[in-house]
């Protein structure tokens, strides 16, 4: 797991904490972003190619 900060460049939104777990499956990313009250994670396969998969 490498811990990240998530800034917005316009400064609207506060700074968030954020994660990057490698080889964490789909299944059990999204059932942790729920866990964690998420609005939504990113997902990258193989072609990393990030994907916005929305949760609520």
């Amino acid at each position: 797991m490498i811990e990240g900060l998530n800034i917005d460049p316009t400064e609207k939104w506060p700074i968030e904490k954020s994660f990057f777990v490698p080889n964490l499956d789909f299944n059990t990313a999204r059932l942790l972003g729920q866990q964690f009250s998420q609005n939504a994670i990113i997902w990258m396969e193989n072609d990393a190619t990030p994907r916005l998969i929305v949760l609520r």
